[in-house]
C-alpha cells in the first residue's frame, strides 16, 4: 500500500512536471480519473486489510485471501499503468519501463500463478500499446539526438532527443522504487529470521526444560526407596540410642537425620507431581497479595524481603499457574537474598505499566559483570561455591516466564548490586480488578 501510494504521487508529480515544465498537452481529466481510480482501490486495500486483521478465522484461510487480494491488486495496477500509457504515446513513452517495477513486485509477493498472471497481462498491454494508442508528436520522434543539437552526444545540453531525456528518468526512478522495496523486503526478512531464531531459542529451551521434568521424575522414582529405608534405619537408630544413651545428643542427632529425610520426601514427591507440568496448567485465580504470599512461604529470611505494592496492582486479580510462577518468582528472590548476605534487605516491588504486571527484586550484593549477565540464565551455570547450587534457578525461571509470554531483564554492575524485572502481559494473566479485597496500604 506504501508503494502504491507512492506510485500515485509520482504519477501526478510527473504529469504536472511534463504539462508545466515541457508544455506538451496531456488528456489532464482522463489522467486524473486515473489516479482517482488507483486512490480508490489503495483506500478500499487498506480497509479491506484492517477487517483481516481482526479477523478470527483460520491462518491458511486469511493467508490465501491475502495472495488473492495482492494478485488482484497487482492486476489491477498493470491495467492502470496501461491505461495512462495508452492516453500519453504508448511505447514511445519512456515510463512504460514502469511494467517491469509490476513484474518485480509479483514474482516477490505473490504466488507463482498469480506472477504468472501478471507477467501474462503486462506483455498483452504493452503489445496492444503498440497499435492502439494516443500517439503524442513529441514522443514520435524517436532520434537519439534532437533534430538542432547535430550528431555530437552531449549528456547535459540540448543534443538529446525528448525520449532519451525521459527513458533516462524513468530508467532511474523505476531502479529506485525496485532498490528501496527490495531494501525493505531485506529488513522484514531479517526481522523475521530473528524472530524465528528467538523462536528457536524458546524452543531449546523448553526442550530442556522438559528433559529436566523427566530427570526429576526418574530421580524421584529411584531415590523413594533408599529413602524410605534411611528413614525407618534413622527412627529405629532414634529409639535404640534414646533407650541406651538417654541424655546423648546422638539420639537427637538421629531424629535430625529422619526429619530432613522426611523433607526430601516431601521434595521429590512434588518434583514427581510437576514434571512434564507447563506454565499453562493449574491456572488460579488470585490477587497480587496471594502469589506474593506463595513466593515467601517457607523462604528462609524472609524478614529481609521489604514489599511494596502499588495500589492499583494490589487490587488486580490475576488467573495464573500460581505454583509455577511462585517458584519462578522465589528463585529470584532467594538469589537476591543470597547476594545481600548481611549487606541490606532486599526490595520487592510489584506494580503496572500499560500492558504489563512488573515485579521487581533489588539486590544490594556485589553485582554481576557483563560477561556474567549474559550468562546468567544458562542452564547450570552458577557463581555460587561448589555444592551451594546447580545453576538451574534462573533458567527454570526464564522457562516459566516464557510460557506466560512475559519477560525477564537483569541491570546489574559490580559493587552495585542487580535488579531483576519479570514483566507479564496484563493482557494475558489478568483478570477484571476484585473488590473483595477492600482498602489497604500502598506497601507493607
Amino acid at each position: 500500500m506504501k508503494l502504491r501510494w507512492l506510485a500515485a504521487a509520482g504519477q501526478l508529480f510527473t504529469i504536472l512536471l511534463v504539462r508545466l515544465c515541457f508544455g506538451i498537452e496531456l488528456p489532464i481529466q482522463a489522467l486524473v480519473a486515473v489516479l482517482a481510480l488507483e486512490v480508490v482501490t489503495n483506500l478500499m486495500l487498506g480497509g479491506w486489510s484492517t477487517r483481516q486483521a481482526r479477523s478470527a478465522e483460520p491462518e491458511p484461510v486469511v493467508s490465501r485471501r491475502l495472495e488473492a487480494a495482492l494478485g488482484s491488486v497487482l492486476l489491477v495496477d498493470i491495467a492502470l499503468l496501461a491505461i495512462l500509457l495508452f492516453l500519453t504515446g504508448g511505447p514511445t513513452n519512456p515510463f512504460a519501463v514502469f511494467y517491469i517495477v509490476n513484474i518485480v513486485l509479483a514474482a516477490v509477493v505473490v504466488p507463482p500463478l498469480w506472477a504468472a498472471a501478471v507477467v501474462f497481462l503486462a506483455l498483452a498491454t504493452f503489445t496492444a500499446l503498440f497499435f492502439v494508442h494516443v500517439p503524442l508528436p513529441e514522443l514520435e520522434r524517436l532520434g537519439y539526438f534532437s533534430a538542432s543539437g547535430g550528431s555530437d552526444p552531449h549528456w547535459f545540453g540540448d543534443r538529446l532527443s525528448l525520449y532519451l531525456k525521459g527513458l533516462l528518468v524513468a530508467f532511474g526512478m523505476a531502479a529506485a522504487t525496485v532498490a528501496v522495496f527490495v531494501t525493505r523486503l531485506n529488513i522484514e526478512r531479517n526481522a523475521l529470521e530473528e524472530s524465528l531464531e528467538e523462536i528457536r531459542l524458546r524452543k531449546a529451551r523448553s526442550d530442556r526444560l522438559e528433559a529436566l521434568g523427566t530427570l526429576a521424575a526418574g530421580a524421584a522414582h529411584e531415590l523413594a526407596s533408599p529413602l524410605s529405608t534411611i528413614a525407618v534405619i534413622a527412627k529405629d537408630l532414634e529409639i535404640a540410642l534414646a533407650r541406651a544413651l538417654p541424655d546423648d545428643e546422638a539420639a537427637e542427632d538421629a531424629r535430625l537425620i529422619r526429619q530432613e529425610v522426611s523433607r526430601c520426601r516431601q521434595i521429590i514427591d512434588q518434583m514427581a507431581a510437576d514434571a512434564g507440568q507447563s506454565a499453562a496448567d493449574n491456572l488460579v485465580v488470585g490477587t497480587v497479595d496471594e502469589l506474593l504470599d506463595a513466593v515467601l512461604q517457607d523462604l528462609r529470611r524472609r524478614d529481609h524481603v521489604v514489599i511494596d505494592v502499588a495500589h492499583d496492582s494490589r487490587e488486580r486479580a490475576l488467573r495464573l499457574p500460581r505454583r509455577a510462577l511462585s517458584l519462578a518468582l522465589r528463585q529470584i528472590v532467594k538469589n537476591a537474598l543470597d547476594a545481600s548476605h548481611e549487606r541490606g534487605p532486599v526490595n520487592l516491588s510489584v506494580r503496572e505499566s500499560e500492558e504489563e504486571l512488573l515485579v521487581v527484586v533489588t539486590d544490594r550484593g556485589e553485582g554481576m559483570t557483563p560477561e556474567t549477565l549474559e550468562r546468567a540464565t544458562d542452564p547450570f551455570f552458577t557463581t555460587k561455591e561448589p555444592g551451594q547450587g546447580m545453576g538451574l534457578g534462573l533458567f527454570l525461571s526464564q522457562s516459566v516466564i516464557d510460557r506466560l509470554d512475559g519477560r525477564i531483564t537483569f541491570e546489574s554492575s559490580p559493587g552495585r548490586g542487580t535488579t531483576v524485572t519479570v514483566g507479564l502481559p496484563l493482557a494475558q494473566v489478568a483478570t477484571m480488578p476484585t473488590t473483595s479485597q477492600g482498602p489497604s496500604e500502598g506497601s507493607k
